[in-house]
């Protein structure tokens, strides 16, 4: 399992040492998301800036879009880290669509840290005129 960096504050506001920074087992986060509307698609920009572009899962149960991949350690050998923010192994993120989508038809590009996911709209039902 990769580590996720915990840091723990030291006194005085002095750098923190090496016995100071701890590391606990990586639990899956979830990246931020956009969610936007044209007329005949929706669009999902997801936040995964230094994820392997080979190594996400797309996927969709009805009017769910369930992503999900890993952001590798992106330090090499040993460092000592006086401030770690940046979340790194697995994650996953479940974005409820606006409406059903065709997903036969849907379409994923990572560029610049951002996923980009097109899902083209299902087409509505008539609508129905009730007469009485």
């Amino acid at each position: 399992m990769t580590p996720r960096r915990r840091t723990t504050s030291s006194s005085g506001g002095s750098r923190a040492s090496d016995a100071q920074i701890g590391f606990l087992p990586a639990a899956p986060f979830s990246p931020a998301a956009d969610v936007m509307e044209t007329h005949d698609e929706y669009i999902v920009v997801v936040d995964v800036a230094g994820a392997d572009d080979r190594a996400f899962d797309i996927a969709i149960d009805g009017k769910t879009l369930l992503i999900s991949g890993s952001r590798p350690e992106h330090s090499q050998g040993k460092r000592r880290y006086h401030l770690g923010e940046l979340r790194i192994g697995p994650f996953q993120r479940a974005v409820l669509l606006p409406g059903p989508v065709v997903a036969d038809d849907t379409r994923a590009r990572y560029e610049r840290g951002l996923l980009r996911i097109t899902l083209r709209k299902a087409p509505s039902p008539p609508d129905r005129v009730l007469r009485l």
